[in-house]
This record gives C-alpha cells, structure tokens and sequence, in this order.
C-alpha cells in the first residue's frame, strides 16, 4: 500500500490477519524532520511526499524536481518503514 492508496493517510502495517494496515494522518513536520534529522534534502521529500498523499502520480509528485518515478517510489518506500517505526516506537 502507498500514500496514493492512503487517500491522505499513511499506511502502516497492523500485523493483524482482519486489517492488515491502519491508516494515521500524516505526519507534521515537527515529526517529519525528526525522521529524516540527518538528510540534506528533507524539503524537497517533504514536499514531494505531501503531493503523493494528495493524489499526485509518481511521475507527477517528481517533475518538479526532475526525478523519476522509481526515484520517487523509493522515497515513498522509505518514509514509510521509516514512519512505521516512528510510530510502533511512540504507540507500544
């Protein structure tokens, strides 16, 4: 599941058979800039990754910034397992 998926929301995996993911808001920036404390180009992931949860294509969401699509599923893909973490870390 990405963001696009989400519908706004961010997907994270519930280890649970009946729902297999929960769908939390997306993060504030405060949180976001805590996850990626040690990247040169947090901006510009932010930004990107704001356009995907509000509908962008992958294509789209890089242009911008002259990425590719894969570029920008990995960036996606990252957040993710990063923000999963975060969360399981602050909800145990």
């Amino acid at each position: 599941m990405n963001l696009l998926q989400g519908n706004g929301r961010v997907p994270i995996p519930s280890g649970r058979q009946d729902m297999p993911y929960l769908l939390i808001d997306f993060p504030s920036r405060k949180v976001f800039d805590a996850l990626y404390s040690k990247r040169a180009d947090v901006d510009k992931h932010w930004l990107i990754l704001n356009r995907r949860a509000k509908g962008d294509t992958l294509s789209k969401a890089g242009s911008t910034f002259g990425l590719s699509r894969e570029r920008v599923r990995q960036i996606e893909e990252k957040f993710l397992r990063l923000y999963h973490l975060y969360w399981q870390r602050t909800n145990a």
